[in-house]
């Protein structure tokens, strides 16, 4: 499930007595259901952004959504643009600006006329909302160090890779060479 109305107010970070921050989210009532396919797709295009496979992103973005308006030419212009982000990307790693990512997304979505899938969007929005508040609370927090295992264990447990082996080759790769180690704070 995805917090279907999550905005800075329906969040409220506390203090235990320890001084731990804690976060909770409040008015739950409206909620998007991700179910076994949506997780898959999403997984999916998380997989090739982090890959900087912006093409098969956009490609994936535009083949799962349910209504489709976009000529092919509009489709491969989507697709360009999003591998244009991954180009200009290639010195960051996706998971630490997907919120700055996302707004260029749909901008290209609109002027290409490419409906995205409701769930990506509000999945997405969420994790723009959550990248914010991690960020501002914690603020040497590497949020790939985090993200990466969780998209690589998803890709495995989907059959969307081989296995442990394959998803090891790709860490050195996406982490420049640091090794994906978590950072202690």
């Amino acid at each position: 499930f995805v917090h279907g109305d999550l905005h800075p107010g329906n969040i409220l970070v506390t203090r235990d007595k320890d001084g731990q921050l804690g976060m909770n989210l409040l008015d739950c009532g409206i909620v998007v259901e991700m179910g076994e396919s949506d997780h898959k797709n999403l997984i999916n295009i998380l997989g090739a952004l982090v890959k900087k496979d912006g093409w098969l992103a956009g490609k994936l973005m535009v083949d799962t959504a349910k209504h489709k308006r976009a000529t092919e030419k509009d489709v491969q212009a989507f697709c360009s643009g999003i591998q244009r982000i991954c180009i200009d990307d290639e010195d960051e790693n996706f998971l630490e600006k997907v919120g700055d990512y996302l707004a260029d997304i749909c901008t290209m979505a609109c002027t290409h006329k490419v409906k995205l899938e409701s769930k990506f969007i509000n999945a997405s929005l969420a994790v723009e909302i959550m990248e914010g508040i991690a960020t501002k609370l914690y603020p040497a927090m590497i949020v790939q160090d985090i993200a990466l295992p969780l998209v690589l264990k998803a890709e495995i447990t989907h059959g969307l890779r081989k296995g442990e082996a394959e998803a090891k080759a790709w860490v050195p790769k996406i982490f420049g060479g640091r090794g994906g180690e978590e950072k202690k704070e």
